[in-house]
Formats: structure tokens, sequence, C-alpha cells
């Protein structure tokens, strides 16, 4: 719903530390999803973390991930969500919920590859609780992002990343394909 999208800007606003009354706007928002929506956990969540300033994430996670497939929007919004109650130390994430949080950010970084899912303030936050495995993931595609980002993007053909040996060619591809489709 474009509530979910309403909701994503405010938290993402919240995030670059641009919103003064980010918890009232995001707890006033939830409860107008929660209207619409009586059995929606996270909207019913955030609305008692914002009566209790006490925030279950026992089922959040697991809901988000069902959600991926079919309403990313609504997935992504959630994350989003749960690394803004971390900034504001209304949620605490323990290894095996910050492995399937980064996991699933990589996961939309494969579906669309853009700096909105994986970026060095994201990995910083959420990678250092996580496991190794999907933290080296993610430090690799920062890696091939950051370079990417050296080169001149126009025009794509004549600047091409140079293409490295393994797995690595798969990230430079991406992140070139998607440097000259414009996505960063």
């Amino acid at each position: 719903s474009l509530l979910y999208l309403d909701l994503y800007s405010l938290v993402l606003a919240a995030l670059q530390g641009s919103r003064h009354y980010a918890s009232f706007e995001i707890m006033q928002k939830s409860a107008k999803i929660q209207e619409l929506v009586a059995d929606d956990r996270l909207a019913g969540g955030l609305v008692a973390w914002g009566k209790t300033g006490t925030f279950d994430q026992s089922e959040i996670v697991d809901i988000l991930a069902a959600k991926m497939m079919q309403q990313p929007h609504q997935a992504l919004a959630g994350l989003e969500i749960l690394r803004y109650l971390q900034m504001q130390r209304a949620l605490v994430l323990d290894k095996p919920t910050a492995t399937r949080i980064l996991a699933m950010y990589l996961q939309l970084f494969y579906w669309l590859p853009h700096t909105a899912f994986i970026n060095g303030q994201l990995v910083k936050q959420i990678g250092i609780q996580a496991d190794a495995v999907v933290r080296v993931e993610a430090d690799r595609i920062l890696a091939a992002q950051q370079r990417a980002r050296q080169f001149d993007p126009a025009p794509p053909l004549v600047h091409q990343a140079p293409l490295t040996a393994g797995d690595q060619l798969l990230f430079d591809k991406m992140i070139h394909l998607s440097q000259s489709m414009g996505v960063f």
C-alpha cells in the first residue's frame, strides 16, 4: 500500500537525521496502517512501541521475510524501520536476526542492484552483528560499488570496469550494469 511507502520515506529521512519528530510520525502513520489492515503486525508493533517504548521483534523478521517476494516495498520499509529502532536503542539485534536482516538486504540488492539496498552505513550498522559469510558478501558489494564510482559512467562501453576472476566477476557485472542503467 502507499502508506508503507509514506512510512518508508519517513524512516529514510529519520535515518539521515532530517526528522526531529520521526518517532511520533512513524507511530502516527503506523496507526493509519493498522486502521486499514487490523492484522498488520508490524504496524501494531510500531503503535505499541510508541505507547510503551519497547518493540517486540519476535515475529517481525519472519513476517518481513514472507513479504520479500510479494510485497518487497513493505519488506524494505520494515527493514528500514528495524534499523531506525536499533538506532533509537529500542531494539537490540542478536546475531541470527542481524544475519537474516542483512541477507534480506542482499536479496533486494540482487533483485535491483542499488545503493539503497547495500551501502556503507547499512553494512556498518547491521553487518557488524551478522555472520561473517553474509558480512563478507556485503563488503564485496561495497568494494565493487567503490570501484564502479572510479570510472566515468558515460559512455558505458568505453570505460568498462576491469573484470576479475571467480565470484567477483558477477559482482562487477552487476555493478557495471546498474551504473550504465543510471541506478547509481
